[in-house]
């Protein structure tokens, strides 16, 4: 029976990992945003942050 219900465990969980990554971020909106610190890559390079907003879309945009 524990082999089983491992099993039903198992696939429950690889068929709804698939679908958390694609889900929308609650924080998208510029109205009410949450800000983050972040930390420079400069200050502490082992826990920075870098990136860019290429390909980023406006607010309103499709």
């Amino acid at each position: 029976m524990l082999p089983v219900r491992t099993f039903v465990i198992l696939v429950v969980f690889l068929l709804n990992v698939p679908f958390s990554g694609l889900a929308q971020p609650a924080n998208d909106e510029c109205a009410n945003a949450q800000s983050l610190a972040l930390n420079s890559p400069v200050d502490c390079p082992f826990n920075g942050v870098s990136g860019t907003t290429l390909d980023a879309t406006q607010d309103g945009s499709p």
